[in-house]
């Protein structure tokens, strides 16, 4: 695939879960343009990381907001080969059932060229990286580096060694939330290593 769409609006978490898939799509693809369909929350960061050649960001309108619907379906007309949707969520559905692309779709949109298994039980970075490798792309760790280039005009000074914690979680969502005390736990155990 030459020209690839990758969906990915996700929260914080979910971004942090698909940095081996992006690094693994990006690392696969070298001669690929790959164009990112991002919520702007996340549009500096990712388009300093370099795995993209290009961010489009998406505030995700419903659907009777004519001019954001009118960019979007601009967007899906695009000659992409493949359009990997890392969200598989009902909105990326949707865009699936009323753009009618012509590329090879991965995703769990009914009806879609390649759809995914079922996922029931399977975590996110994992489900993620199946789809990377549906697409053809081989398993790659996500490399960081970029974020000791300041992304967003603020400098951070990383150690050869570091880690990095999301300890956090969707309002909405308080079945997928970690207890702190298991966070603590984990950065102590880090700090000892």
């Amino acid at each position: 695939m030459k020209n690839i769409l990758v969906i990915k609006h996700g929260a914080l978490g979910d971004i942090i879960q698909a940095i081996d898939a992006f690094e693994s799509l990006r690392l696969s693809f070298a001669q690929s343009r790959i164009t990112l369909l991002t919520t702007p929350a996340f549009a500096p960061l990712l388009a300093a990381s370099g795995w993209f050649d290009e961010v489009v960001t998406d505030p995700r309108k419903p659907i009777w907001h004519i001019q954001n619907s009118l960019r979007l379906a601009k967007l899906f007309k695009r000659p992409f080969d493949g359009i990997i949707d890392l969200q598989c969520s009902s909105r990326t559905a949707s865009y699936f059932r009323l753009m009618r692309p012509k590329a090879r779709w991965f995703g769990t949109a009914a009806g879609c060229s390649d759809p995914m298994p079922d996922f029931t039980g399977v975590n996110n970075r994992t489900r993620m990286m199946i789809a990377a490798q549906m697409a053809g792309a081989g398993e790659h760790i996500g490399n960081l580096d970029f974020l000791a280039d300041a992304p967003m005009g603020q400098e951070i000074a990383l150690p050869a060694r570091y880690c990095i914690f999301v300890a956090g979680s969707s309002r909405a969502k308080p079945s997928k939330r970690w207890p702190s005390a298991r966070f603590a736990a984990i950065a102590r155990y880090s700090l000892a290593q």
